[in-house]
């Protein structure tokens, strides 16, 4: 309801809450939500009321074991006599999709990291010998500008190495 307090719950968020319907009929959102996302869930409620359109957003709740959910929410506002009476919400576990995407965030900032402070020359080339990127020691061993390599064709860094390299005296 306006008041964010539950008025019905199926059985995938029966799975999803570890609440039963009886038990989630009794709670308000303020014991559902994790608390540092409360204020979204309620900004999300009073712009309901403002605006009739259906939205989408994420929060995470607190499960009955305890345990952290991340949910992708759309909801829309429910009107009885031409006054808002609730917010109907369905949501998604996007859990295991978040936990991924924050994997693959601290993989690529440790290679990113690692590719950088390396003492060593580092070119990455693609599959049709395009030059995708190089790091900066790379880029400081061959006096190269990185305007000028990244997307080149790898015959022209070894042009620019051969313009590089000093005849012997």
């Amino acid at each position: 309801d306006m008041d964010g307090n539950f008025t019905s719950l199926n059985r995938a968020g029966e799975i999803i809450t570890g609440y039963t319907r009886d038990e989630a009929l009794k709670l308000n959102i303020a014991e559902v939500v994790a608390p540092e996302f409360l204020e979204t869930a309620r900004t999300m409620i009073s712009k309901k009321v403002e605006s009739d359109a259906p939205t989408t957003y994420e929060l995470e709740i607190i499960s009955k074991s305890g345990k952290r959910v991340t949910l992708e929410l759309s909801t829309r506002l429910m009107i009885a006599d031409g006054l808002p009476v609730g917010v109907q919400g369905i949501a998604r576990d996007i859990t295991e999709r978040r936990q991924a995407e924050i994997s693959l965030h601290n993989a690529v900032s440790l290679f990113s990291s690692t590719f950088e402070s390396t003492a060593d020359g580092i070119v990455v080339m693609g599959l049709d010998r395009g030059i995708v990127t190089c790091n900066n020691k790379f880029r400081e061993m061959w006096n190269i500008d990185p305007k000028v390599i990244e997307g080149k064709d790898s015959s022209a860094l070894v042009r620019h190495a051969s313009s590089q390299m000093k005849d012997p005296e």
